[in-house]
């Protein structure tokens, strides 16, 4: 590299290695035009300067890394499309998904560090209206939305600073619950016989009509008995 030293109009060069905290990550070149003699404390200096760059740029390496950690985990929390919210002990809002602000129709900075008091609608609660005690999972109407919900709900402590917090996802299942309804009023008034059994003839459901056309006077009595045994003339029958 002489030659092409000499032609930029450079002496000499010093390498100085760039240290991170396990190994080196770089190099530190100055180049010099004219012949200098350098002290061991400059030349202390420059070490001492090279492994602060190193450690420097390690650091913003971290940063970025974290930076970029975040964006991914808040890109994926947002890609949630049921409600999700973090409050602590105080039942005040650290964090809140897209589908909760969209619900709410607000910002981030009108809803985290609030109080879900202050953010949440719905009457008749206090503190959270999703925290039931101990109960993990609950569904039933949505004391907010209106609805069936679906709650999940699990509790954790911050490893520094200790605080605890509660996490609880919302998930609206209305649409099922309405779907539900619309099966169970068919079921029970269709003029046919339905029934569902397992492969080994027992039943586990069955309609009134079923019931009449078999001339039992109840469910109970009918539920009780075996399709392969009781009920059809010949278990070849059942399997054809």
């Amino acid at each position: 590299a002489r030659p092409h030293l000499n032609k930029e109009g450079f002496h000499h060069c010093i390498l100085v290695p760039v240290l991170g905290k396990k190994s080196v990550i770089g190099t530190l070149t100055l180049g010099s035009g004219r012949h200098v003699r350098y002290t061991p404390e400059e030349m202390e200096f420059l070490a001492t300067t090279a492994h602060q760059l190193g450690l420097a740029v390690e650091n913003l390496r971290l940063f970025e890394q974290i930076l970029r950690s975040h964006r991914q985990w808040t890109n994926t929390f947002d890609s949630i499309q049921d409600v999700v919210l973090l409050h602590d002990a105080d039942f005040r809002l650290m964090k809140v998904n897209r589908a909760l602000l969209t619900r709410l129709g607000r910002a981030p900075s009108e809803v985290v560090g609030k109080t879900c008091e202050q953010t949440l609608p719905g009457s008749g609660w206090t503190g959270c209206p999703y925290c039931r005690g101990d109960e993990s999972f609950f569904e039933g109407a949505d004391p907010c939305f209106h609805g069936v919900s679906m709650v999940s709900s699990s509790s954790y402590a911050d490893q520094d600073t200790r605080q605890k917090g509660t996490i609880h996802v919302v998930r609206d299942v209305t649409d099922r619950h309405v779907a539900e309804e619309k099966y169970r009023l068919l079921f029970q008034e269709m003029q046919e016989g339905v029934f569902v059994a397992t492969p080994d003839g027992t039943l586990l459901d069955c309609n009134d009509a079923f019931v009449r056309m078999l001339g039992l006077g109840s469910r109970e009595e009918l539920m009780a008995l075996n399709l392969d045994e009781d009920v059809y003339a010949s278990s070849e029958r059942r399997e054809t």
